[in-house]
């Protein structure tokens, strides 16, 4: 997969590629490509145009532009996890989704959803058979896909209302956020 999907290599051809291959890179430069995409979304929700402002914006920039607009950082603190994590495996080598990078996300991700992936066992269907695992014995790949699907689902779930006043001297704008509650 490294061969085929380069940071320069953002093309059709590299993204059929990396649709088709099923190793851990693979798996994470998928996953932060879905993420980037639907975090983009959101934030053209409050920058329209961003790609008139952007050639080719990425989740770095989405992850500034939300801070800016004061999104909570329980929403952006995993996002910026995960651009880590693909930094990783995209420039430094690493090949394989460890333990260390199933920890790093899941102590992103806000303690409601952290209790709720750390408590009881967790079931994988693999080739029909279901397997029983607890959580710090579940396969790191499964487990690492779950939690980016719980953040997909955040991203997907994040709301912005953006609330305009106006007065003889100036035009105040106020941006309030929600999303999942717990």
């Amino acid at each position: 997969m490294k061969d085929q999907i380069t940071p320069k290599a953002y093309n059709a051809e590299a993204m059929k590629a990396l649709w088709q291959c099923a190793d851990d890179i693979a798996v994470v430069l998928r996953s932060h490509f879905i993420i980037e995409q639907a975090a983009l979304v959101k934030v053209e929700e409050i920058v329209p145009d961003l790609n008139r402002v952007m050639e080719r914006p990425k989740l770095s920039h989405a992850i500034s532009i939300l801070r800016y607009f004061e999104v909570p950082e329980h929403f952006w603190r995993p996002l910026k996890e995960l651009d880590k994590i693909r930094h990783k495996f995209a420039h430094e080598g690493i090949d394989v989704i460890g333990r260390s990078e199933v920890d790093s996300l899941l102590n992103a991700v806000r303690p409601e959803f952290r209790s709720r992936f750390g408590d009881g066992s967790i079931a994988i269907v693999k080739g029909g058979q279901e397997e029983h695992y607890s959580f710090d014995q579940a396969p790191v790949r499964e487990l690492f896909s779950m939690i980016v699907s719980t953040l997909l689902v955040e991203v997907i779930a994040l709301s912005c209302v953006i609330e305009i006043s106006h007065s003889p001297f100036s035009t105040r704008r106020k941006i309030s956020w929600t999303g999942i509650e717990m």
